[in-house]
């Protein structure tokens, strides 16, 4: 890791040192899970730990350029998704009047502004998958905030066209909303041939929407998301397994989430659910195909950067004799 800082800071011009920032985290803890075949482990695990270099050049009249770069690494050894600007990474403009303009390894909308489902440190809540991460060879443009309303459209090349195959880009629309503390945001995201059905190239699609408070130190937010699949590349982990073990080729998820979380001085007691409904595989509904997931954790903050997290979650699937679980005890600290 001390190589890619170096690396990345000698190749910066001296001229502009004083423009760079640079961030990050280092997160982790223990945690003794079991799965659903009831086989339990204790492990050390890493929660998303990255640094990143981000700046920005003032071109005048209000515009600005704009760059980023995010890395991943994990302090529990492990280099599996590790590298250099393997997280969000781009170049581009700013305007107050205009809005911005970013190309590069992009946020999906859903995971910019919508992650008040998904806030803690070890257990990812299954209903952010399929919009929860980012894609590549992006484009996005997010216009500037107008009475509270914002909106943003990003479209990632699939680069792999081929003589007898369309190319498997994507579109990702958000729009959203804040006021006083509601929040309201909506997100449409298409992956254009995503498969085929009968020898015709198909699309996928997902539609979520995400609304409700968050100030006071209350948070109370739900979700809902509908999505389309060809193939499981693209549904959460959990769907993704069941997914293989029916077979077919279209399939259709619908879930939803509640998450509520009041903070008292330093502590932050937190609950989440989320149900999954029975998934249809060629339009054809399959029976014990649904999930439940349970979080219960507490947040305590040691200081402005770093906090102790304790939490456990519990997932029941319909088709699983046994429930998973995880217990976690994590630490993390930001720069």
């Amino acid at each position: 890791m001390k190589k890619i800082i170096a690396v990345a800071i000698a190749a910066l011009p001296m001229a502009a040192m004083a423009d760079v920032t640079i961030y990050g985290k280092v997160a982790g803890g223990i945690e003794s899970d079991r799965g659903f075949d009831g086989v339990s482990n204790t492990r050390v695990s890493d929660y998303t730990s990255r640094i990143g270099f981000k700046g920005n050049e003032d071109l005048g009249n209000g515009l600005k350029a704009i760059w980023q770069l995010e890395s991943r690494f994990k302090v529990d050894g492990e280099q599996a998704g590790t590298g250099f600007a393997t997280r969000q990474s781009f170049v581009g403009f700013q305007s107050n009047d205009l809005g911005t303009l970013r190309l590069g390894h992009l946020n999906y909308y859903g995971n910019d502004r919508m992650s008040d489902v998904d806030p803690l440190l070890a257990t990812a809540n299954a209903f952010v998958t399929p919009t929860g991460t980012r894609l590549k060879n992006a484009v996005r443009y997010d216009s500037p905030v107008f009475y509270g309303f914002n909106a943003a459209v990003m479209f990632g090349a699939g680069e792999n066209k081929t003589d007898t195959t369309k190319a498997q880009d994507t579109w990702n629309i958000g729009l959203g909303y804040e006021y006083a503390g509601f929040v309201a945001d909506y997100e449409y995201t298409g992956w254009l041939n995503q498969g085929e059905v009968a020898g015709e190239a198909k699309d996928g699609q997902n539609h979520r929407v995400q609304f409700g408070y968050n100030a006071n130190n209350l948070q109370v937010i739900a979700g809902y998301q509908a999505g389309k699949y060809i193939g499981d590349g693209l549904a959460n982990s959990y769907y993704g397994e069941l997914i293989s073990a029916v077979g077919g080729t279209e399939y259709k998820t619908s879930e939803a989430t509640l998450t509520a979380a009041y903070t008292i001085g330093n502590w932050t007691p937190r609950l989440i659910y989320t149900k999954g409904w029975n998934i249809k595989a060629n339009g054809v509904k399959q029976n014990d195909t649904g999930y439940q997931q349970y979080i219960a954790a507490v947040d305590y903050t040691l200081s402005k950067r770093t906090m102790l997290e304790l939490s456990f979650a519990q997932t029941n699937a319909d088709n699983k004799d046994n429930d998973a679980r995880t217990i976690s005890l994590g630490m993390e600290h930001k720069f």
